[in-house]
């Protein structure tokens, strides 16, 4: 990797000597014509307001999950808006970050050899696809499934948010080899008013 001021490229190491860590910290992706993928760094997640419910449990439960596994694993979050999606996304990175693990931000539609190819060479990280059904429509959600299935000699987190159910490829439903957790926000518990 090859730090620019908050920006960090990918590049080939056979001619350069440089540090083959990522920096924690929290990155979006970003591509330029001739530059290709970078990373450019931007303020960390912080979980500044009272979380209600059972969202610190669940995000115990999906980083340790990650935590534990040998292979990338992914987490499909969806249900209505104001639910605790982004609540609980915010929760598993600022813990991420904590625990010494990058945060990339993938807010794009990146597909392909080159964008598999950047994947590939992450360190143990958290992958965050907000909105994953706007960003990708339903033919560009399929060819992510590589990145999913763990065939990447890289560990990551996929967390991937989603408003719309049924505008999730149907290759991704169902498949725990390839979003190992599926967790629908159908709205507010009775314990979460209560609290």
């Amino acid at each position: 990797f090859l730090r620019r001021g908050a920006e960090i490229d990918f590049i080939e190491t056979e001619e350069l000597d440089v540090t083959d860590q990522l920096p924690v910290g929290t990155y979006i992706l970003k591509t330029e014509e001739f530059r290709g993928f970078y990373l450019e760094q931007v303020d960390d997640f912080k979980v500044t307001e009272r979380i209600y419910g059972e969202a610190p449990e669940l995000a115990d439960m999906i980083y340790n999950g990650f935590v534990d596994r040998s292979a990338s694993t992914g987490a499909l979050l969806h249900g209505y808006k104001g639910t605790g999606k982004t609540s609980l996304v915010r929760l598993i990175a600022e813990r991420a970050g904590k625990d010494g693990k990058p945060v990339i931000i993938v807010n794009e539609p990146f597909t392909g050899t080159a964008f598999n190819s950047v994947i590939d060479k992450l360190p143990d990280s958290v992958v965050i696809l907000d909105e994953f059904e706007k960003v990708y429509k339903r033919g560009e959600q399929e060819k992510l499934l590589t990145i999913f299935d763990g065939t990447a000699t890289t560990k990551c987190l996929f967390l991937l948010t989603a408003n719309n159910y049924l505008s999730i490829d149907e290759h991704l439903i169902n498949r725990p080899g390839r979003l190992l957790y599926s967790i629908e926000f159908t709205g507010l518990s009775e314990a979460v008013i209560d609290e």
